[in-house]
């Protein structure tokens, strides 16, 4: 850093000038940064076919339950691909893929159209995804059930926010005391919230410090005939 505010104080070879004057009259010269982040993408218009999918340079991704055979903008950036509807309203986003032949699929966007068409889950991609639990719990549900459940995961239709989602109600259903719908959806609340919070009480200053403790509500749970239930 000295060695640079040294060399600021020698004269311009050409303009016999200080270094240090000359920078200071390129920065008074200098315009303003633009004050809106320049977002380095290309859009693409696209087409999906009846099942959904859009196609670009060789590779599907997909888009909605509700765009079938529907125009949309495919919105490329180095590492993404996200699919826009023709009113600029971001719908998904991919992983960009590259080569040929390749598919990506999300699921997310779908289950709004599969929980009013519970009837078509078991044929659907999205049923083959499940892990055991839940795809045989979802295998034996009524299609109300079926419903409630599917409109609990559509709640939850980004990606990394759906995996979990899927992943707690997995849980949910190993933990649930009976293989009903409200049981599983009271479980899976309690999975994702959590117990709450105890307020600390004030203590006086005079008492003595007690050492902190966590409820344990396994131990209640286990009572319940929840058994399986380990958080606490």
């Amino acid at each position: 850093m000295k060695r640079c505010d040294e060399d600021l104080r020698r004269e311009h070879y050409k303009q016999e000038k200080q270094v240090l004057d000359l920078f200071a009259a390129d920065k008074a010269a200098f315009r303003p940064l633009s004050s809106y982040e320049f977002d380095a993408c290309r859009y693409v218009p696209g087409r999906t076919n009846n099942y959904g999918m859009v196609r670009f340079d060789g590779n599907s991704y997909s888009t909605a339950g509700h765009l079938r055979t529907a125009n949309v903008l495919l919105k490329l950036t180095a590492h993404t691909a996200q699919v826009l509807d023709m009113q600029m309203n971001a719908i998904v986003t991919h992983p960009r893929l590259y080569g040929k032949g390749k598919e990506s699929m999300v699921w997310g966007p779908y289950l709004k159209v599969l929980a009013q068409r519970p009837t078509a889950l078991q044929y659907s991609g999205f049923f083959e995804t499940l892990q055991g639990p839940l795809r045989g719990f979802l295998g034996n549900c009524t299609l109300e059930g079926k419903k409630h459940i599917l409109e609990t995961l559509a709640h939850s239709s980004d990606q990394p926010l759906l995996e979990q989602s899927l992943a707690h109600m997995t849980e949910a259903v190993a933990m649930a005391t009976k293989e009903d719908v409200d049981s599983v959806l009271a479980a899976y609340a309690f999975i994702q919230n959590g117990p709450g919070q105890l307020p600390k009480n004030p203590v006086a200053a005079h008492l003595p410090k007690t050492p902190e403790y966590e409820v344990d509500l396994s131990v209640y749970m286990a009572m319940l005939g929840g058994a399986g239930c380990t958080r606490t």
